[in-house]
């Protein structure tokens, strides 16, 4: 994933890292809420957790209005 008009730089190693991050974070909590009998804001399922967060990196990154390409965009 590299930024339009930025320096090409592939930013997915770092996004992904966070999104992992985030993930972990997000089902260790749910499971910390679960075992206490409370339901959680977030998931005990790591694949949603993993989605969601890219999912509000990618939101974030468009509010900020940075554009990126994938890979197969530039090589076209």
């Amino acid at each position: 994933m590299i930024f339009k008009n930025e320096l090409p730089l592939d930013h997915e190693p770092s996004l992904d890292y966070m999104a992992k991050a985030w993930a972990d974070e997000n089902v260790e909590e749910a499971l910390a809420e679960e075992a206490r009998g409370f339901d959680s804001y977030y998931q005990s399922d790591w694949d949603y957790e993993y989605e969601m967060s890219r999912s509000v990196i990618e939101d974030d990154l468009e509010e900020e209005g940075l554009e990126w390409e994938e890979e197969d965009e530039r090589r076209t």
